[in-house]
Formats: C-alpha cells, structure tokens, sequence
C-alpha cells in the first residue's frame, strides 16, 4: 500500500474549500482519502481537486463516502475515489477531454510475442536491441490505434543500471475525445484480446496527453498518470480455441479490428460469452445460459432470414459450425435437443427429461460458447486458413477434457462410498 500527503479542495456551493493535511491511499484497486472534514449529507462527490506528494496535481473522480465519524478531536471522513487522473487541477468533470491515451500493456505483448531486447549474454556483459517500427492498427471515425516499443532505465545504488522494455496501446484522437470515450475504446480493445484468447494478470498503467497542456516554459506535453481499478479477463474455461498470432492476423487485422469497433451487433453476443472470463466466479447454470442467448442472439441478427424461429431451429441452421466443433461421438441433432431441453429447465422450470446436468452441463455450454465464437470470427472477417488452423484440435481438445474430469469424478465418488 502506499500513501501520500496533501490537500484538496472540496466543492462548496459555487467555490471550493482547502481542506489540509489529507491523506491519499493506493492499495492494488482500492483508493481512498482521510481527511479531517464533516461529511454529514454527503453521499458522493463527482471530482474533487488537490495536490499530494509524490504525485503533483490530482484530480479524484467519482468519490463516495466510504466511513465518517465525529469524536473529541473533530470530524473525520473516508471517501473511496474511482479515478485518479495526475498532473492536472481540473474545475468541472466536463473539462475531461485529452488528446492521446497511452497504454503500457502487458497483454499486448503476450500477443505479439515482440522483444526489443534480441540477445542477452550475462557473462559477456553483451546486450543486443532489436528496433521494432510502430505497428499501425488503423483509422477508425474518432481515433487512431497504434503499437509503440519503448525502453526505460533506471540507475540505482543497490540494483545498478535496470533496463526493461514494453509494448504501448496509444488511442490517438482526430479531435479531443472525453475520458470515457477513451476508457471504452480501451475496453473494447481488451475485449478484442480476451475473445481471441490472450489474457496476462498484470495490471495496465494509463498516461494522458492533451494537446492543449504543456509545462510552463517547455515545449513538451504534460503526462497525465491515471488510476482505475484493473480490468482484465481471466482464462477460466478451456483453451478449445487455438489463439491466432499477431503475425498472423497482421495483413487482415486493420479489417478485422475495423468490423470489431464498428459492428455494434455483435456486442451483446461478445459481452455475455466474455462474462464467464471476467467475473471472479460463475456457476455453470449461467454460464451455460449465457452460452445459449449468445448463440440465440447471434443467429437472430445475422442469420435469420424470416420469421422468428424457436431455440432449436436456430442450432440447427448453425449445424456447419456445430459439426467443426463437435467430436464424432456426439451425434448433433441429439445434442441441440438436450440443449434446448436444459436451457427451458434452467429457465423456465419445464420437465425434467433429457437435460444436462454437472460436469455434462459446464462442457456442453463450452461446445456451445466455441460455435459461437467460430460464428463470430467468421462475421469478423477471419481468413478461413487462419479459422481453420484455430479450431482444427476444438473439439478433440474439449472431449479430452470432459472424459479426464469425469473418470476423475467417478474415480472419487468410488472412493468416498
């Protein structure tokens, strides 16, 4: 946890009021103040400005009473702040806009599998850099994306000279964009990453740019350091889908990145199969509900073409995609009829029958989750070689998985009589 030691000045009325020796917290995603001051009314401040050591200017965005009390000495009070933006004062929470957003982020690294250190040799004291050229990704209605490779180093008493290299995410705006726009591309771009298959448990760390904001007497733009809880996906289900490379998606990725920002439809698809990724746990039942209205909601915006068809209808016009993932030993119209049979049990408490239930369920919602993404990838514009290299092992990979878990749940049932 750190902590650091300023003022802010609090709205009141039309003015503000300085309020000294406050504390600021950062401990992981938790971020709060203390601060002598009587918070009795008060639910939620939008922003509040100050300045702390070691940071400069701060702005806290969205600050909600976290605990207040009233003792001999005083007032105290604890409000939890969402966003942390450094280097600037900002009066009015419409004032939020900026010109670039740089993002260092490991995930992206893991994708592109690019080192600008080439060559190591700790007992020639050798080191060899390899200069990697910024990787555009495209031109979209209100911004630019692109890949920057930098270096940092540091010189310390106890640790010498320490160099380490990353790979940025900047979102360049063609005007000035607001934080929130900003935020959402971001999420967007980490959604794109988490469908295909990347995810790293390291935090991202965020720099604004503005255009309009320079230190006094330089030439050079101030960096804005921002603070947000982390956002990242988890690989909580089954690797079924081989991940496509950077390298390999390079000649079609400005398409494909263009008809993923662009084609709103597919969103609610997307967002309900990456639910299962995101959240800290999920029960099965729902994550294989999740499965069947993103498959449904799929078919419904891009393959229907007539009137309004029932559940099992729908599965059947995907049989193509079905029959690429399923492995032999499942017979497909069987399949879609448990299916439907478990969603309208889940749902709607209908006879019990021929459903899914346990382990049976959790990998039938992931066959259904790889269809989906198969269908969704195509509506990308994937390159079928490429499509056809990722789910070539999906459905072998998925059946190893369900019988190894199943001989070992039968295995401990026998022991347990």
């Amino acid at each position: 946890m750190q902590s650091y030691f300023g003022h802010i000045f609090l709205p009141n009325d039309d003015d503000f009021q300085k309020i000294e020796g406050v504390r600021l917290f950062m401990d992981g995603d938790d971020f709060w103040i203390e601060a002598s001051i009587n918070l009795l009314g008060v639910e939620k401040y939008n922003l509040i400005k100050g300045a702390f050591t070691g940071l400069g200017y701060v702005s806290l965005l969205e600050c909600n009473v976290r605990g207040a009390s009233i003792g001999i000495g005083g007032s105290e009070g604890k409000l939890n702040v969402k966003y942390i933006i450094c280097g600037i004062q900002i009066d009015n929470v419409e004032d939020l806009f900026f010109s670039s957003l740089s993002i260092i982020m490991p995930t992206l690294r893991t994708w592109l599998n690019k080192r600008i250190f080439n060559e190591v040799n700790i007992f020639e004291n050798n080191l060899s850099l390899f200069k990697h050229n910024p990787i555009d990704l495209g031109s979209f209605e209100k911004f630019n994306l692109e890949i920057g490779f930098y270096l940092t180093q540091s010189l310390g008493r106890d640790t010498g000279l320490a160099v380490n290299d990353f790979v940025t995410l900047k979102i360049k705006a063609n005007s000035k964009l607001s934080l929130w726009e900003f935020l959402e591309v971001y999420k967007k771009f980490k959604k794109f990453l988490a469908f295909i298959g990347v995810y790293d448990k390291n935090p991202d760390f965020f720099t604004f740019f503005d255009k309009d904001i320079k230190y006094e007497n330089l030439d050079s733009l101030i960096s804005m350091k921002f603070f947000m809880e982390t956002y990242n996906f988890k690989n909580s289900g089954i690797d079924a889908v081989k991940f496509p490379k950077f390298d390999d998606l390079a000649l079609d990725i400005n398409m494909i990145l263009q008809a993923w920002f662009k084609n709103i439809d597919l969103s609610d698809s997307i967002d309900l199969l990456l639910d299962r990724y995101f959240q800290t746990r999920i029960s099965n039942h729902i994550a294989f509900l999740n499965s069947c209205f993103s498959i449904e909601i799929f078919h419904r915006r891009y393959r229907q073409t007539g009137k309004e068809l029932y559940f099992q209808p729908r599965l059947k016009e995907l049989k193509e995609e079905f029959l690429l993932v399923l492995p032999e030993r499942i017979e497909f119209y069987k399949f879609i009829k448990k299916v439907v049979d478990s969603r309208n049990y889940i749902a709607h408490r209908t006879p019990k029958d021929e459903t899914f239930s346990g382990l049976e369920l959790y990998y039938a919602s992931i066959y259904i989750e790889t269809v989906t993404k198969l269908c969704i990838f195509k509506e990308l514009g994937f390159n079928p070689l490429i499509l056809s290299q990722m789910f070539i092992n999906s459905g072998h990979t998925i059946d190893n998985m369900f019988q190894f878990n199943n001989r070992l749940q039968t295995g401990l049932k026998k022991l347990n009589k």
